[in-house]
């Protein structure tokens, strides 16, 4: 069955929420201060604490508070911003009494995938300095989850008599070795446990990273523009200890090295907004 690359996006998002959302009283969550307690937030405060304790919504709002707050957005938590973006995931339009609200939901955006992939990171884990890398892998973890659920009920198992044997929880994520450091070609994603794992050298040991005996590789043959694209992911399972036909399934991946991926789209249309509205 045919779905929108968005609506898996919007599925794995949820599924983030139900994951580290539970538990965390976002509500009464402190906005960030600094080492000396000093508030990163200032402007926007009080409207972003209204926000977050669902005393208003972003579509109601005045556009002068909403775009009063967006210089704020970035010092806000993955649990803070992704509670702000849930109820608005259905939002969309593109008149231009609404250009602040689009803006908005940008920034969120933004700064959610990259701090979601500063979240997921393991202590021991190499990371970038480069912030479009980061969220390229943040953006890549939101569409894993969604993917998955989607599996979970019956997508892509057409005919329903066909037996489909279950995905291991670890999943190889294609890195840009040149935007990594020591340098990472590839990570491990733990879908269930949340966390991420990049792997240095040009030959990284998967047996070692995880204990996961087999992990999932992705040929990501989806084509498409804009929110018409649609998703077409082969998943192929292999045992950890094969390094090397992992990577060969890796680079052989259709999408890796064309721009017309999601995650090479959406960035770069980010990108592009907020070269024009740095804040």
């Amino acid at each position: 069955s045919k779905v929108t690359e968005q609506r898996v996006l919007k599925a794995g998002l949820v599924t983030l929420g139900e994951k580290i959302l539970v538990g965390h009283d976002v509500e009464h969550m402190e906005l960030p201060k600094t080492s000396d307690g000093i508030p990163k937030v200032m402007q926007g405060s009080s409207f972003l604490r209204r926000l977050l304790k669902k005393e208003i919504e972003l579509k109601g709002c005045m556009e002068g508070d909403v775009a009063a707050a967006q210089a704020d957005v970035k010092h806000l938590r993955a649990e803070q911003l992704l509670s702000i973006r849930l109820p608005t995931l259905d939002f969309a339009t593109e008149s231009q009494s609404h250009s602040a609200r689009n803006s908005f939901l940008d920034t969120t955006d933004k700064y959610l995938f990259y701090k979601l992939a500063q979240r997921c990171l393991t202590e021991c884990s190499p990371a970038p300095d480069k912030f479009e890398a980061l969220h390229r892998l943040g953006l890549r973890i939101s569409v894993t989850l969604g993917v998955l659920d989607h599996l979970s009920k019956g997508w892509g198992t057409e005919p329903a008599n066909v037996d489909v044997l279950p995905l291991p929880p670890c999943w190889v994520i294609k890195l840009d070795s040149e935007d990594w450091p020591q340098q990472c070609r590839a990570a491990i994603f733990h879908s269930e446990e949340l966390w991420v794992r990049s792997l240095p050298g040009e030959a990284p040991d998967f047996e070692a990273a995880t204990t996961s005996g087999h992990l999932a590789i992705v040929r990501d043959r989806t084509i498409g523009i804009g929110k018409d694209r649609l998703l077409h992911w082969e998943m192929v399972v292999m045992e950890s200890c094969n390094s090397e036909d992992i990577l060969y399934e890796m680079d052989r991946d259709p999408a890796g090295n064309k721009k017309s991926s999601l995650t090479a789209e959406l960035n770069a249309t980010i990108s592009q907004r907020f070269a024009r509205n740095s804040v």
